[in-house]
């Protein structure tokens, strides 16, 4: 797929219900909720008082963050307007309706910027378009929660979902960042999210 087919498929998600419910269900002990309660913990091992995340879609993460860090400040990001009015009404937070290139639009920094699941689901340029965008806007850390390799290209069974596993961990030490990485339970692991990094600005 091209980028703006894949922009195409994450603004206009055609069955809404179904991905409503696989990315908040109604079940707050299901899986997708693990994933977040698992990063809650994370973040309970650094200070901040403002968080970003990149391809917030329906605020899952937010909604877990905002329960454990009621006093910080949340925002969040995705390209779906459906998304977004779903997070609006869960989670007290700032959203911006934009694609990954409109990172470059934003003007006010955070303590915290994270993405899960979501820079893998653009073709293999957009990630190293928009590093140095990230590393300007974080004050303290940077999080990615995805899947990790060279840049290989992983096919979905109908073409509408393909990943790409960068080489995230290579990519801040090129640029002479300090990089821990974090390892994903393997019970809560999905394809594109199957290990983790934390990048100290």
């Amino acid at each position: 797929m091209d980028e703006l087919k894949i922009a195409n498929y994450w603004a206009k998600i055609n069955n809404w219900d179904a991905y409503q419910e696989s990315y908040f269900p109604k079940n707050l002990h299901s899986l997708p909720h693990q994933r977040s309660q698992w990063l809650v913990e994370e973040l309970k091992k650094i200070e901040f008082s403002s968080i970003l995340e990149i391809g917030c879609g329906c605020g899952r993460n937010l909604f877990h963050i905002k329960n454990s860090f009621p006093n910080s400040k949340l925002y969040g990001m995705d390209i779906s307007s459906d998304a977004i009015q779903f997070a609006k009404s869960i989670v007290d937070a700032d959203f911006v309706q934009g694609s990954f290139n409109d990172l470059k639009n934003i003007q006010q920094k955070f303590d915290v910027i994270f993405s899960m699941a979501s820079f893998c689901y653009t073709s293999p340029n957009i990630f190293e378009q928009n590093i140095d965008t990230l590393l300007k806007l974080s004050t303290k850390y940077i999080f990615h929660f995805e899947d990790f390799g060279e840049g290989e290209k992983i096919e979905s069974i109908n073409g509408s979902q393909n990943y790409w596993k960068y080489n995230y961990n290579m990519s801040y030490l090129k640029r002479n960042k300090e990089v821990q990485l974090l390892d994903i339970p393997n019970d809560i692991q999905a394809p594109a999210f199957s290990r983790g990094i934390k990048v100290k600005i």
